[in-house]
């Protein structure tokens, strides 16, 4: 006779992984919108802005 962890999940195991998805969307929403809301607040304070691209070598040495 199977036990009820072979027999299939019940209803209740997908409610706090669904929670969890949810939760982790949201923080990925707001991830995104803080990088756009500051790009948009430094080009509209900035004549220009430029972007440095230090490898390993390059942030060790500064």
């Amino acid at each position: 006779m199977p036990g009820p962890a072979e027999e299939g999940s019940s209803g209740n195991r997908h409610k706090p992984i669904t929670a969890m998805g949810q939760i982790m969307s949201r923080v990925s929403d707001r991830r995104g919108d803080f990088c756009a809301r500051t790009a948009a607040h430094l080009a509209q304070k900035n004549a220009l802005v430029a972007l440095e691209d230090l490898g390993k070598s390059g942030a060790a040495s500064a």
